[in-house]
């Protein structure tokens, strides 16, 4: 039997996996050493066809993989999938191979004959674990037949160590799922006209948007440095700051701040910054990590509006000249202004904006801004 501490490094590894997918392998490593099974692998098995394929292994030789995913994991030709009963598939089961397929049976196969023998594998068993997106999981863990079938103590090994493998599995599953989740936000974040700043109790940022990271660059109006956020002058600085504290106390449950706003001057009379500092509902039952205690949205009025051709005329149904005349409407120029960067003449303009006016559905230039700037068209790509 395994000692209790070489049992808890072996824990300790799985776990590992759990928090690192990378992690797999050496905690398949392991498990092989503690049950002289030199290949283990995990085959998730489809709920409608029952075939199997193979995901994390050590030991199986990789030609044989290849033959596995394309012929040998299907159940007619699976020796011990054309065995195995419902009885069999039951979450946190042990399995010993020949409790499946005995050896007279196993050894008229083309799966022995072709799949296991010229591994030397034809011994060990199957521990059966829930797929958290549906179906089973089998761990399958294979030795030389010379060696012989899994001892007891090596059934209970495994079994002592199943619970934690699927503990381990749905774990990596929620936190790729969190994961996932996270890097779609930023991807939507970045499509936002808004630059977002996502700062931490300290005040610090966590994440910072595309927009935002350019205005950042820009460092005109709003900058951002070890100690934080600035603004253009002391006087701004400090008060940026007092509205960020103010809202990462309340962010933090210490305070009943219900955020504010703020313009940012910026050089040779540019339009200044639109700021608006906002708590982020305060995060519990943690033990040390840094979380999100409050948001900035940082607007530029001077930003010019620049959706892709395309997306107009998907959405409104406009022609590339319609949309080069709306984007210049909506970003400030007057129809005379837009006739002269267009090279055309006003008579022109006025007949495309009527056009355009009545494919969108606005009534005047202003429901038409306003139409683009709420939109999709309005945002960043």
């Amino acid at each position: 039997m395994v000692r209790s501490d070489a049992l808890l490094d072996l824990l300790g590894v799985v776990y590992d996996a759990a928090t690192d997918a990378t992690g797999w392998e050496r905690c398949l490593a392991a498990l092989a050493d503690a049950l002289n099974c030199p290949a283990v692998g995990l085959f998730p098995m489809d709920p409608v066809s029952a075939s199997t394929r193979i995901t994390h292994n050590v030991g199986h030789d990789p030609a044989a993989l290849v033959q596995y995913d394309a012929h040998y994991g299907r159940p007619d030709v699976n020796a011990y999938a054309s065995q195995i009963t419902p009885a069999h598939l039951v979450p946190g089961a042990v399995l010993r191979a020949e409790d499946v397929c005995n050896d007279a049976a196993l050894l008229r196969t083309e799966y022995w004959s072709d799949w296991l023998r010229p591994q030397d594998l034809g011994a060990g068993g199957f521990g059966i674990l829930a797929s958290p997106g549906g179906g089973l999981l089998i761990l399958s863990v294979a030795r030389a037949r010379r060696i012989g079938r899994l001892e007891s103590d090596e059934i209970g090994l495994l079994r002592a160590v199943l619970p934690h493998l699927q503990r381990a599995i749905e774990v990596q599953e929620r936190l790729e799922r969190l994961q996932a989740d996270g890097e779609a936000a930023v991807v939507a974040l970045d499509h936002l006209p808004s630059g977002v700043i996502l700062l931490d109790e300290c005040g610090q940022p966590l994440l910072i948007n595309r927009r935002a990271r350019a205005l950042l660059d820009a460092g005109d109006g709003l900058s951002v440095s070890r100690d934080g956020l600035h603004g253009l002058d002391g006087d701004t600085t400090a008060r940026l700051r007092r509205m960020i504290g103010a809202a990462v106390d309340t962010g933090r449950g210490q305070a009943m701040d219900g955020g504010d706003a703020l313009s940012l001057p910026r050089r040779d009379g540019t339009p200044p910054l639109q700021v608006l500092v906002t708590p982020i509902g305060r995060h519990r039952y943690r033990i040390g990590a840094q979380f999100a205690a409050a948001a900035v949205f940082v607007g530029d009025p001077a930003r010019v509006i620049e959706p892709p051709p395309a997306v107009l005329r998907h959405l409104y149904g406009l022609t590339a000249a319609e949309a080069s005349l709306a984007m210049l409407l909506v970003n400030g120029r007057s129809p005379e202004e837009a006739a002269t960067e267009l090279g055309v003449s006003i008579h022109t303009v006025r007949t495309q904006l009527k056009h355009v006016l009545g494919k969108t559905g606005a009534r005047r230039q202003a429901e038409l801004m306003r139409l683009f700037l709420l939109g999709p068209a309005g945002l960043g790509v």
